[in-house]
C-alpha cells in the first residue's frame, strides 16, 4: 500500500446548487470533476512498479583474488557452475583481506520515497 495523504478527487455532483440568479437557485445539471491527482497517483504507480516489481536480494560474498570493484556497481547476478541467482542491487562494500586474498562484496538498496519522486 502506498500512502499518498495529499491526493484527492473533488466531484460536483448533478443538483449540486453552484449559485442564485434572479432568486433562484442554480445547480449543476450534470456531474463535474472538480479536482483529480489521478495522473499523478499513475506516475506514483508506474515507479513503485518499476522498483517493486524487480527481485532484489541483499548480497554477502566472500571472493578468491582481489577484485577491483566500486562502490555502486550494480550485482545483477552472480553465479557458479551450478547455480545462477539474481540479485539486482548496488555494492555498498568491499573488504579486502590481502593475507588470505579475498575480497568480500556486500550489497544492499533500500526502499524509495515515491512522494518526493512524483
Amino acid at each position: 500500500m502506498i500512502n499518498v495523504p495529499d491526493a484527492e478527487l473533488w466531484y460536483q455532483a448533478p443538483g449540486t446548487v453552484t449559485g442564485i440568479e434572479g432568486g433562484e437557485l442554480q445547480r449543476q445539471s450534470r456531474g463535474k470533476i472538480l479536482r483529480s491527482d489521478a495522473a499523478r497517483l499513475m506516475r506514483i504507480g508506474a515507479l513503485a512498479q518499476a522498483w517493486y516489481g524487480r527481485k532484489r536480494r541483499e548480497l554477502r560474498m566472500v571472493q578468491d583474488g582481489i577484485a577491483p570493484l566500486e562502490i555502486g556497481t550494480i550485482i545483477e547476478q552472480v553465479s557458479d557452475r551450478d547455480l545462477a541467482q539474481d540479485v539486482g542491487t548496488v555494492v555498498t562494500r568491499v573488504a579486502y583481506d590481502l593475507e588470505a586474498g579475498t575480497t568480500t562484496i556486500t550489497t544492499s538498496y533500500q526502499d524509495i520515497d515515491l512522494r518526493s519522486i512524483a
